[in-house]
């Protein structure tokens, strides 16, 4: 396999390497972000993790001999992956819906599982959902999504998480929020997004730990918590509770 052969193939995300091949050239799977799969069936020591024979175990999560060991299944249009039955992993999106609902046993969305997908416009995870985690970069370059629900399960948001999603207006946290960290530019270049809204009990936001080098729109944009107690006046949904933050009822 010659060098840079699948170079940037951003989709791939499973690929078998047959006995006849005996070499494989300088990044020829650099790139390919969602290559959580390599069926191994050469004379090649490839690893997970490092990026000798073109890359191509950089990404992997299993490396295997026989395709019948996969984890990787798909399920409305989502490629998961199966760690565990306590872990299910979202490696990529193959539908073409451009508003869509992410499976309730997903706990993570791996990193640039939604690369590039620039015609999404709002992801919702349900009330039930399991969502632990939200991976490096995976929803870098979604630049028509302008709405996403993150349960309240959701404890970590990674590095450039929502990077350059510009259309990005708001972001609603269901049920009681558990976040605690939030990565370095998560939402870098998401100047259109003026809008977090709670609708469960919401952790002090003060307790957040921000990674980033200024350039996070979420400390920008106007927070709203959720009221259990009855609007000031008739009609008017918005008001401003004992601490001076505005609560949404």
């Amino acid at each position: 396999i010659r060098s840079y052969a699948f170079y940037k193939c951003s989709s791939l995300t499973s690929i078998e390497i047959p006995a006849s091949v005996t070499s494989i050239g300088d990044e020829a799977f650099y790139g390919c972000y969602r290559l959580v799969e390599v069926v191994n069936k050469s004379l090649l020591p490839i690893e997970r993790g490092s990026d000798s024979h073109g890359y191509i175990g950089y990404y992997a999560l299993q490396i295997i001999i026989d395709k019948k060991d996969s984890k990787l299944y798909t399920e409305n249009d989502f490629v998961l992956y199966k760690e565990s039955e306590a872990s299910t992993l979202l490696i990529s999106y193959i539908g073409n819906v451009t508003d869509i609902v992410v499976p309730s046993e997903v706990t993570s969305v791996k990193s640039y599982a939604f690369y590039d997908c620039e015609n999404l416009r709002s992801i919702t995870f349900l009330e039930e959902s399991q969502l632990k985690s939200i991976g490096e970069s995976a929803f870098i370059y979604c630049s028509s999504l302008t709405s996403i629900e993150i349960p309240g399960s959701v404890e970590s948001i990674g590095e450039s998480a929502f990077e350059e999603c510009s259309n990005l207006t708001s972001i609603t946290f269901i049920e009681e929020s558990q976040l605690t960290s939030i990565g370095e530019s998560a939402f870098y270049d998401c100047y259109n997004l003026t809008s977090v809204y709670y609708t469960g009990t919401a952790s002090d936001w003060s307790n957040i730990v921000i990674s980033d080098s200024g350039n996070t729109y979420l400390t920008y944009a106007t927070i709203y918590y959720y009221s259990e107690t009855e609007p000031l006046e008739e009609g008017n949904y918005w008001h401003y509770d004992s601490t001076g933050l505005i609560v949404i009822w």
